[in-house]
């Protein structure tokens, strides 16, 4: 398998040659089904093994995502008396959202898949998400919790899925994610 006079060994005693014939015998193309074909996480068919999981996981992250800069953004814009309490939750929500995206991103890739490579492909896999109209305090607040309820629901029906793939992880951190939702949910409601 080696070049005459190169061995692991010796390398620093090879002749370029050597060194390019080495190279040349190290490069295997890859197996079918590698990174070059992938499946397409925005496609739930487009994977054998569990698409219905792989897809509602990357919708669920991409969902994610979009709350963590909704959060974000009403963190810096909210105006009222509960400015402070409001403002430091919403910090923690921004924060926690970043936290659920990671975990659910790394759901895709035990699952053998690969998530969207861009932003604008990351929001195409949403499939709905609400924006508030205005600058109106209130009314951000409120379309956040709507999106709150949307995610809660979401992560259900990821727990529907996960538990037919026997995804035990994947179950137990839906739970958490409803239970995520709900929480803050009451927290924005009394806080109205």
């Amino acid at each position: 398998m080696y070049a005459p006079g190169a061995t692991p060994n010796n390398y620093a005693q090879a002749s370029p040659l050597d060194l390019q014939n080495i190279a040349a015998n190290l490069f295997i193309p890859p197996p079918a089904g590698s990174i070059n074909e992938q499946p397409d996480p925005l496609n739930p068919e487009s994977s054998q093994d569990n698409p219905s999981l792989i897809h509602q996981l990357v919708v669920l992250a991409a969902f994610c995502k979009e709350l963590e800069l909704q959060a974000h953004l009403i963190h810096l814009n909210y105006t009222g008396p509960d400015f402070l309490p409001l403002h430091a939750f919403l910090k923690e929500q921004y924060q926690l959202h970043q936290e659920q995206f990671d975990v659910l991103a790394e759901f895709v890739r035990t699952q053998g898949a690969f998530l969207p490579t861009t932003n604008a492909q990351l929001r195409a896999a949403l499939p709905c998400f609400s924006e508030p109209e205005s600058p109106d305090p209130l009314a951000m607040v409120a379309i956040y919790a709507d999106n709150l309820a949307q995610q809660a629901e979401m992560a259900r029906n990821l727990d529907q899925s996960a538990i037919a793939e026997r995804a035990i992880d994947v179950v137990d951190y839906a739970a958490s994610l409803v239970a995520a939702a709900n929480k803050a949910i009451w927290f924005l409601s009394a806080s109205r």
